[in-house]
């Protein structure tokens, strides 16, 4: 028997043409552009849960990074795995380049503002979201931006509420419970780390909805599927978890920033990889990036976050960011000396602060350049 959501995902196909000749108008749920495990999964489980609800409106899923960097995602590709849910049955943003942004009513999770290839959409009806909130779309229904280790209980929290108060069986949640926990599992190890009110209250509906999963056993999988770097080439790693931004600076310039999450910690890409600065600075410059961020994190006995900068406008914007940033991030020059590279531009840090994520950096490197 077909799983409902996999049977939701293979009618999302006639149901998009459908629309789209008759230039009805179409909802999307889109999440971020680094296309991490929350974002992707809560973007899946929104539109099927709005389409238990409400089965006569035409929503669809969007993966907000083209359709060829999806396998560089192991642990989603893993995920939705479980599902049975491949690559063919998944929409992504080259197939939205055609369509009249006037017909798309966007629903955003995981962000609060348009990013990417999505910003020619402006019609946002919906949020949910647990980054900084930016004050945009404040008419959106429901706008729901609060703290929480992953988005994705919010977006369960939301839409058990609605469904519930329906008479829904809470089998709609048991049918796909190993996707929809799979990214509380990884952005909170396990329940261990950034946990906040939200995230507890969907984990407990998950044990007595799901007691059949083993969910520290799952999330060791997780991880590992997250950390496999195998096979993949230093621009692979660096686009596989990716975000760029656009900060304005004191004299009104744009700064374009881009900042890649990895795995490992820089050891490891200081052991496997002989040109990583000729390799970042060519990927900064197909980005047209006036500055790359590395940020890198590994556990072995200890959680460590180090950072790196790589300067495209003069070489001193990255030194006077890394200084900008020093105490708030708790900053360190990083021996390199067991790379094989002499680095020039590339500049590595310690990062003490190790509970400043990218969800933390990026607003404070926005006020950074904001200083400049």
């Amino acid at each position: 028997m077909t799983a409902p959501i996999l049977s939701y995902l293979q009618a999302a196909n006639k149901t998009l043409a459908a629309t789209l000749a008759s230039k009805g108008r179409l909802r999307i749920v889109s999440g971020n552009q680094s296309a991490d495990l929350d974002s992707v999964v809560s973007a899946i489980t929104y539109a099927y849960f709005h389409h238990v609800a409400h089965p006569t409106i035409p929503i669809i899923p969007l993966i907000n990074i083209p359709r060829a960097d999806l396998n560089l995602r192991k642990d989603i590709v893993y995920a939705l795995g479980k599902q049975a849910i491949t690559v063919d049955l998944l929409y992504f943003v080259e197939d939205f380049h055609k369509i009249d942004p006037t017909l798309i009513d966007l629903v955003l999770v995981d962000h609060c503002a348009p990013q990417g290839d999505l910003r020619h959409f402006t019609n946002v009806i919906s949020i949910i979201d647990h980054h900084d909130d930016e004050n945009m779309f404040l008419d959106a229904q429901p706008r729901i931006i609060e703290k929480s280790g992953s988005c994705s209980c919010l977006v369960f929290n939301y839409w058990y509420d609605v469904l519930t108060k329906g008479s829904v069986s809470t089998a709609v949640f048991a049918d796909v419970m190993d996707i929809l926990v799979a990214p509380l599992l990884t952005d909170t190890g396990n329940m261990s780390n950034k946990v906040e009110p939200a995230d507890i209250a969907a984990f407990d509906k998950y044990s007595a909805i799901a007691p059949f999963l083993n969910f520290a056993a799952y999330a060791d999988e997780l991880k590992q599927q997250k950390k496999d770097l195998s096979g993949l080439t230093l621009s692979e790693i660096l686009r596989k978890d990716y975000k760029a931004y656009e900060f304005q600076t004191a004299s009104d310039g744009i700064k374009t920033v881009g900042i890649s999450s990895m795995p490992k910690s820089f050891s490891y890409f200081f052991k496997n990889f002989s040109t990583i600065e000729a390799e970042v600075k060519e990927w900064g410059v197909h980005q047209k990036l006036d500055l790359v961020c590395m940020m890198a994190s590994d556990k072995k006995v200890e959680f460590v976050r180090q950072i790196a900068f790589y300067d495209f406008v003069d070489d001193v914007l990255s030194d006077k960011i890394a200084g900008l940033l020093r105490q708030e991030l708790q900053l360190e020059s990083l021996d390199t000396s067991k790379s094989n590279e002499v680095f020039k531009t590339l500049k590595f840090y310690k990062q003490l602060n190790v509970a400043a994520s990218r969800k933390q950096v990026a607003p404070a490197m926005k006020e950074a350049v904001l200083r400049l």
